[in-house]
């Protein structure tokens, strides 16, 4: 269950840069993010699509201006972490821990958590069938 999820063994990463360097196959994995900011630098968006992003930690990390179109999250924690003016596009959270994830303007399918919170894939017609 996502909520038992507390913690990721990885190798400390300190810069975003470094970060995007750490890919391999289309996936980021075991990985500890520290700098406070994940965050485009000028007025585009960062922009990953189809990418992985396994037992990653981006605890208390703030999310700016970034878009995720097809990614998943598995066993990731997200703990404490803001994410701000962000796309998730047909993205998937598996086993993540988002306790007091902040999210604030952002554009992200609530349904895209229902693995997280239920377990297993649920399917839907319409967002009023979406139901606890």
């Amino acid at each position: 269950m996502a909520a038992n999820h507390f913690r990721v063994n990885g190798e400390r990463i300190d810069s975003l840069s470094e970060f995007l360097k750490r890919k391999t196959d289309d996936e980021w994995s075991n990985l500890l993010f520290y700098p406070e900011s994940f965050e485009s630098e000028n007025r585009h968006p960062i922009v990953f699509t189809g990418k992985r992003f396994f037992e990653v930690s981006f605890k208390d990390t703030d999310f700016k201006r970034v878009r995720f179109v097809r990614c998943s999250f598995e066993r990731c924690l997200f703990i404490g972490a803001t994410i701000t003016d962000c796309e998730f596009t047909d993205c998937k959270f598996i086993e993540t821990n988002t306790s007091k994830l902040k999210i604030k303007r952002c554009l992200l399918d609530p349904l895209s958590f229902a693995t997280n919170i239920w377990g297993q894939a649920l399917q839907f017609t319409s967002a009023a069938e979406c139901k606890m």
